[in-house]
Formats: C-alpha cells, structure tokens, sequence
C-alpha cells in the first residue's frame, strides 16, 4: 500500500537521544513525556529492510499478532473488531499488571488507531501494522517513533546511541488495508537485549493538522495538545532469557535487576553471574570500554537467579569510574551457565547519564 503524502505538513524535527535522568527516576508520563521534537527517530525513510539478516543477535520476539492483540487477527483487519492497540495478546508473556496499564491502554492512548507487530520481531528490527477504524483524514501520523523498555514496574525510552534531523510529512492512517511499516532499529539503539518492550507512535487529529494558525509555534502547540499515542508491545526472548534491569540511574552508580523472562521455553539450567561488571560509553560511533581508576580483584562470588522473583544488586563505581559525564553508557555482566561454567554469555543493558543541573533537585 503506497502512502500519500499530505502537502503542506511538513515539520523540521531534530531528534537527540533520550534520557533516563540522574535527577529523578526516568518514569515516563503516560503520553510518553516527549514532545514532537524529542521523539526518537527508528523509521528507514520508507525503505523495507529485512530485520535480523546481518548475524547479529539471535534473540527474537514472541509473536504479538495472534487472538486479542488489540482486540483483532491482524490477517483481515477489515473485517474484525477495532480496540484499542496496547491490549496484550499472549498474556504468559507479560507480567499481570501490564493488563490495566494506563501508559498502553490510557487516556492518552487513541482508541481509533490500531499499532500491533507483523509477524515476529527480532533484537535489530521487525514490520508493524497500523490502520483506523474508519476511513478518511480523521487520524494522521509522521515517520517518527519511540522505542520503550519496562523496567522495574515503568516504562523507559530506550536510548538512542546517534541522532537523526529532517523534515516530517503526515500521512492519512488507514482503514482499508493497514499501513505496513517496516523498522530497522540497530543503528538507533543496537540489539535489543531480552526484555519487554513497546514501540509507541503518536497520531494526530486531522483537523488539528488542516486549521489555519498564525505561525509554526502556534501549530506545534495545537498538535502536541491534541496528538494521542498507539502502543505495540513485545517480547525480545534470547540467551540466556534473562532481562538485567536498571533504575535509579546515577552519575556514580545505579540498581540492577536479573530476572527470568515471562513465557518462552524456560532452560533448566541454573544461570550465575559473579560481582565483576564492566561500563562502556558510545562515543565515536561505537562502543568503548571505560577506563577504571584502580586496579580491581574481583571478589570471588556468585549469584544465582532464582526460578521465581528476581536478584538486585546496588552498584556504586565511584571508586572504580569516577562520577561519569553526560552521554549514553552500557553495563556488561556476563552470566554463566550450569551445564556449562566456562562460557561466557554477556548481557548488557544501556542507559543514559544526565547531571542534575543548576537548581534540579
């Protein structure tokens, strides 16, 4: 289905990367916290590309198109109920309190627009399905989305390791047939590690879009009042299917979290991790391992991650990193199996450092 562009709605949108603060917690509001011009961009200007092909990580999502994924089979959409997109579809996927959860299924959230993954989604990418319940010019959309990661009971936008500027047009969502859309991520925000996540679009009233304004500022206000958001949710599965949380994000330490994934095939081996730990800053267009202040013996423990419930572990590396500066940051632990201590499976987690400033509490 080719999409028509509307003329005359173009923005200038300048996308930088996206912020877990180190003056407050990073929960997102329920209409996502961003305005029109923070949105991270994962959108390829409308090129298909096939996710997953460059032998990059194996880890894979559920598929989230089934049954009640928002309340229709995504085959035929024409001929099925229309709800709300953030309904959960393989609920053995999802922890229970995602099914009253207010950022998916929301005031914010458009209840004429659908969102839901095509198919599965892997660590690099995947095609998503968008369409209306009714035909016309009543909900447009732009080429802009918003990656988020649920963590510690609220959802994260994940951050982007580079930036992407340029014009926005805004496209009719259709009824029809839905808009296929397909999104490679990993040169926005790599592979995805095992965790839950939800790819968020924000639709905005065509009305609000057609009315005469005095100026651009004028505009950008209308449409940030009265813009709503869709939801798809996910689940990237991997190995170890473990996802390593992170909270209460700081320049000189943070809180991390191991836990079992919901749903997909549960290994019966026992998974351990030990107290080293490694941090990387994305600098220069790759990864770069950070340099330490001393000289580290690590303590010789291991941890196990129970069957039920999780480990939390409370990590300060002042000592060790210093207070780190502004930028996108990722920490390493490897985990080790039982069937197989002498192998390495790394896992990592990235997050964003920003100083409280001047008058911040």
């Amino acid at each position: 289905m080719k999409r028509k562009k509307l003329a005359g709605a173009g923005l200038a949108i300048c996308v930088m990367g996206a912020v877990i603060t180190a003056c407050g917690t990073g929960k997102q509001t329920e209409d996502g916290g961003a305005s029109s011009v923070e949105r991270s961009a994962a959108y390829t200007d409308g090129i298909a590309k096939e996710p997953g092909n460059d032998g990059g990580n194996s880890g894979t999502a559920s598929g989230i198109t089934e049954g009640t994924v928002a309340g229709q089979g995504m085959e035929q959409p024409q001929d099925t109920e229309h709800t709300a997109s953030g309904n959960l579809g393989t609920e053995s996927d999802f922890p229970s309190e995602l099914q009253g959860d207010t950022y998916l299924n929301g005031p914010n959230t458009c209840p004429d627009v659908t969102f839901v993954s095509d198919g599965p989604v892997t660590a690099q990418g995947g095609r998503f399905l968008l369409s209306a319940a009714e035909d016309g010019d009543a909900w447009r959309y732009d080429e802009f989305e918003t990656l988020k990661r649920y963590m510690h009971g609220e959802w994260h936008q994940v951050p982007i390791i580079t930036g992407r500027c340029g014009n926005t047009s805004y496209y009719n969502v259709p009824a029809d047939k839905p808009e296929a859309i397909d999104i490679e991520w990993q040169w926005l925000y790599g592979e995805l590690p095992p965790g839950i996540y939800c790819l968020e679009k924000y639709v905005f009233p065509g009305e609000v879009l057609d009315a005469d304004y005095e100026d651009m500022d004028e505009k950008t206000a209308a449409m940030e009042e009265a813009r709503k958001h869709v939801c798809a949710p996910f689940v990237i599965h991997g190995e170890p299917d473990i996802q390593m949380e992170v909270w209460d994000v700081a320049p000189t330490g943070l809180k991390l979290q191991f836990t079992h994934m919901p749903g997909g095939t549960r290994d019966e081996a026992e998974y351990n991790f030990g107290s080293w730990y490694e941090l990387e800053q994305y600098t220069e267009g790759e990864w770069k391992t950070q340099p330490v202040y001393a000289e580290v013996a690590w303590a010789d423990l291991a941890y196990s991650i129970p069957a039920e419930g999780s480990e939390v572990l409370e990590i300060d590396w002042e000592w060790l990193y210093g207070s780190l500066e502004d930028g996108v940051y990722r920490i390493h632990k490897n985990m080790y199996s039982g069937k197989d201590a002498s192998r390495d499976l790394p896992m990592y987690t990235a997050f964003w450092v920003e100083k409280c400033r001047e008058g911040e509490k």
